[in-house]
């Protein structure tokens, strides 16, 4: 598995107004359309992301129905 960092990013939109990304990602996600983004701090979120069919198996059947304990009141 390999953690990646999500952050959500303050940058420069059409006509220079500045915008705060909806949704969480990357730098290097970023740096594709904005280079001059800024991270706004506070919004860190760590993701394991499966590298092997292996690993994505295993993570896909630990979060099935199949798998849901069903004693829980």
């Amino acid at each position: 598995m390999r953690r990646e960092e999500h952050y959500r990013w303050r940058c420069r939109g059409v006509g220079g107004k500045a915008f705060t990304t909806r949704y969480h990602c990357t730098e290097n996600e970023i740096r594709v359309e904005h280079p001059e983004a800024e991270r706004v701090e506070g919004t860190l979120v760590v993701r394991d992301v499966p590298e092997t069919a292996e690993e994505y198996a295993r993570v896909t059947q630990a979060n099935s129905p199949s798998s849901w304990r069903s004693d829980v009141s």
